[in-house]
């Protein structure tokens, strides 16, 4: 997580609120703190899928459209954890077939 370049070393803030829940013993009141950093932020990462052709660029692609506009995070139903891609594609380390095999594969079904 990096802001101006930067990495991260510690969140920007902290928020705590009660909250109340129902559970198998009846009603629970709590303290919930949670720690934010504020935008803008970049966050980069190496996501790989089995290669299976279940999962494609498109699919990543609106999957991730879709987290940004709902939300990552228990507190995603008051708009916290949404987020925006800038970019999708491959590193510049990737080479064709860096993928995880399926598990169909034969190289992977053949060993012993």
């Amino acid at each position: 997580m990096q802001r101006d370049g930067k990495a991260l070393q510690k969140p920007d803030a902290s928020e705590e609120r009660a909250i109340h829940v129902m559970g198998p013993h009846g009603p629970r009141n709590a303290l919930k703190r949670v720690d934010y950093v504020e935008a803008p932020v970049t966050v980069t990462f190496t996501a790989r899928w089995l290669d299976d052709g279940v999962v494609d660029d498109e699919l990543l692609k609106t999957l991730l459209e879709y987290a940004g506009w709902n939300g990552l995070g228990a507190d995603r139903s008051t708009g916290s954890g949404q987020f925006e891609v800038l970019t999708l594609g491959p590193t510049s380390s990737d080479k064709p077939g860096h993928t995880i095999p399926s598990p169909s594969d034969p190289a992977l079904t053949s060993r012993t």
